[in-house]
């Protein structure tokens, strides 16, 4: 997926690969949009304390106001999965500045371009060599994750390190820390093989935070001191945002019945190249109809073709593939793959090919991916159509956890319909981080898509969960923190050439935190939710419910044109630290409606479009 944002350019890209089988054709036409100045009054209400808004002093005139749409019933088709209950957490993350430090604490930002605009909850530990940051841990684990900024070469290429883990009476562990897959430069060049710059030379640097993983030799007990210590002989002053503790589960065992990797005799190392036994095998199991088990193992692979069939393996800490090109490439039939972990090398962001995207082609309806875990890619799955009328049907992916990629971690993109993301973590992508979209170009509009109770952390470009077209759409008890840059913590936006919206597009009892942006392509600031009617008019329904923003970077909602919105109602929102109920943009057409607003703290409406835009309290 590509963006070309605001003067930068205007477009949004899937693979060339994917267009090779028919499903795009390239880059989306560029749109200039001319925002026209209009003289408006800007009207505030002030709300003080804890109540619900309903104020309606900002309606227009009705002689100017635009007169409501007047839409014909749309028959309500069935969604093809129940939305499943909320999974609690496997993991516990303990923020670097909650814990006591020998470094120092940089002041809270959210200023682009700076690590702290990129960290958990906007603060981090700042560590020179012999400095440390100590936690007691809350309860026990057997594994922890360390979330770090490690300063980039004079090349851009990268350098390593290591911190020291001291975790009671363990022992001292090496934890590897690098910058070969984080730092990005300059402006971006959308759509091209090379997004962004990986020379410092270029400024603007971005992309500043990576992962290191470690399953330690025994559990410790709760009440254990962790500390993290950067070494006296370190020469590099590091960053630390968090630590994340997991015991993790036992291995899984082969299913009755099925067919072992190991019989192939991979390497199984992460050095010798396993790509061919893994097909010869993938072929085999699905010939005989039965599973196929990778044992827990590191296994080097580079785009493997996976036709139909089950992939199981032991458990994502404990089956991985690796490798620069890691893939598994579908073709067309139903599949399942659960309970493993794909490990890249991308270091660039490719709009021109599908290498480096974990997953890839077009499985067949029905297929799964549970419990996986991505990491160093640019894309978990951008879901093509490859040949086909349109994208799959029902497919879904739960239970995974996505992280540090370079563009999106999901995108049901040419159509795909009757697909869910469900219980899956999504952090530092570089793109929308779940993302629907129904390009014209890509066949029929998508819709009847679901994602729900998915926890998205620090997108380092764009919004947590967008919607592009088609419709109709759930989105329904997700959690979005600390958005960065032309963003939202939801986007519901009728651009990039998408096909119109329509039916429902329901938004409820979704938990926003830090969202928003202070700049984006249109021009101006987003709201933690944005609507967006760029190239098309949007009439269907927008319901958005019993959703919470707390200290957005801007405004709780931002409505902004220049084609009109109807339909748009919000109700029982919960607001807190919030200096803007909604920022209506200049040049904004339609309307929109606020019921039952409850508000924490002084906030207040803005209407500067109120002669195009009637903004309505109930």
């Amino acid at each position: 997926m590509t963006w070309k944002r605001g003067a930068e350019a205007a477009s949004k890209r899937e693979p060339s690969s994917i267009r090779a089988n028919g499903s795009a054709s390239g880059v989306k036409p560029a749109r200039l949009t001319l925002m026209v100045p209009v003289r408006v009054a800007v009207v505030a209400v002030s709300v003080l304390g804890t109540l619900s808004v309903a104020v309606s002093c900002l309606v227009p005139p009705p002689a100017l106001a635009p007169p409501p749409r007047v839409r014909e019933p749309v028959p309500v088709t069935p969604y093809a999965f129940e939305v499943p209950p909320a999974l609690a957490k496997s993991t516990l993350l303990l923020e670097a500045e909650a814990g006591s430090t020998t470094g120092s604490i940089p002041e809270f930002s959210t200023q682009l371009y700076t690590a702290g605009a990129e960290a958990s909850g906007r603060r981090y530990v700042s560590l020179a060599p012999g400095q440390s940051v100590t936690w007691r841990a809350p309860r026990s684990a057997d594994s922890v994750v360390v979330r770090y900024s490690y300063p980039d070469s004079a090349d851009g290429r990268g350098k390593d390190g290591a911190l020291e883990l001291r975790v009671s009476a363990l022992p001292t562990q090496r934890l590897p820390v690098t910058s070969r897959f984080s730092w990005a430069y300059g402006k971006p060049a959308w759509g091209s093989n090379d997004v962004w710059a990986s020379e410092p030379r270029r400024g603007s640097p971005r992309h500043f935070w990576d992962e290191s993983a470690l399953k330690l030799p025994s559990a410790f007990a709760a009440g254990a001191t962790l500390t993290l210590l950067n070494p006296a002989s370190s020469e590099q002053t590091l960053s630390v945002d968090f630590i994340e503790l997991e015991t993790v589960p036992p291995e899984l065992t082969a299913p009755q019945g099925s067919l072992s990797f190991a019989d192939y005799q991979p390497a199984a190392d992460g050095v010798g190249d396993d790509t061919a036994k893994l097909e010869h095998a993938l072929a085999d199991a699905a010939q005989q109809k039965r599973v196929l088990y990778v044992p827990a193992g590191t296994y080097h692979i580079a785009s493997a073709q996976m036709n139909e069939g089950t992939l199981q393996g032991a458990g994502m800490w404990r089956t991985r593939f690796v490798g620069p090109t890691a893939q598994l490439r579908f073709g067309g039939e139903p599949v399942r793959v659960a309970d493993i972990a794909i490990f890249g090398g991308t270091t660039q962001r490719d709009d021109k090919s599908d290498v480096g995207n974990a997953f890839t082609g077009r499985p067949g309806d029905g297929s799964t991916l549970e419990r996986i875990w991505v990491e160093h890619m640019k894309c978990a799955f951008w879901v093509a159509k490859a040949g086909e009328e349109r994208g799959p049907t029902r497919l879904r992916i739960s239970g995974c956890r996505f992280r540090d990629l370079m563009a999106d971690a999901v995108n049901f993109c040419n159509g795909t319909t009757d697909s869910m993301v469900d219980n899956t973590e999504v952090r530092n992508s570089g793109d929308d981080s779940l993302a629907a979209w129904s390009p014209e170009h890509g066949g029929p509009a998508g819709g009847h898509n679901t994602f729900a109770h998915d926890f998205i952390q620090s997108p380092w470009v764009a919004s947590g969960i967008a919607l592009y077209g088609g419709g109709p759409f759930r989105v329904i008890g997700n959690t979005v923190q600390d958005t960065v840059t032309t963003g939202s913590g939801i986007y519901v936006s009728a651009n990039f050439g998408a096909h119109p919206f329509t039916g429902a597009v329901e938004v409820t009892d979704n938990v926003l935190t830090r969202c928003g942006a202070h700049e984006s392509d249109p021009g101006g600031p987003t709201g933690a939710i944005r609507v967006l009617a760029s190239d098309l008019d949007m009439d269907a329904e927008f319901l958005f419910r019993h959703d919470t923003v707390r200290e957005p970077l801007e405004s709780a909602v931002s409505l902004q044109g220049p084609r009109r919105m109807t339909g748009v109602r919000f109700e029982d929102l919960v607001l807190e630290g919030v200096p803007l109920i909604a920022d209506v943009r200049p040049g904004a057409r339609g309307d929109a409606t606020f019921g039952r607003v409850t508000v924490q703290g002084e906030a207040r409406y803005r209407n500067a479009s109120q002669f195009l835009f009637a903004l309505t309290h109930e």
